[in-house]
């Protein structure tokens, strides 16, 4: 068999009223066009995709970018544990 040559495969098998009525699938076509047929039943069966373009490349570079990033540590972002009390508020005249 050469890359020139059709391949037939089922990428999924799913019976009317059964538990399962959808599938997701992690698939790649590299050489478009790519036909889709039903061997039975009557349908209506919908297809949804992503065409996706990227670089190994590119993910390294990000994978790089989150190792760089510093975690945030506790505390910094101002959000205290509330403890329930109502506190105070002073207009900034402290009588002596």
């Amino acid at each position: 068999m050469t890359w020139k040559d059709s391949v037939k495969i089922p990428i999924a098998t799913l019976k009317a009223g059964g538990p399962t009525n959808q599938v997701l699938l992690d698939l790649s076509f590299p050489d478009p066009p790519v036909t889709f047929s039903l061997v039975k039943g009557s349908g209506p069966v919908h297809i949804v995709g992503l065409h996706l373009v990227g670089s190994p490349i590119f993910e390294e570079e990000m994978d790089d970018m989150e190792e760089e990033m510093p975690d945030d540590e506790e505390g910094d972002d101002g959000d205290e544990e509330y403890d329930g009390r109502k506190r105070k508020i002073s207009n900034g005249t402290n009588k002596v």
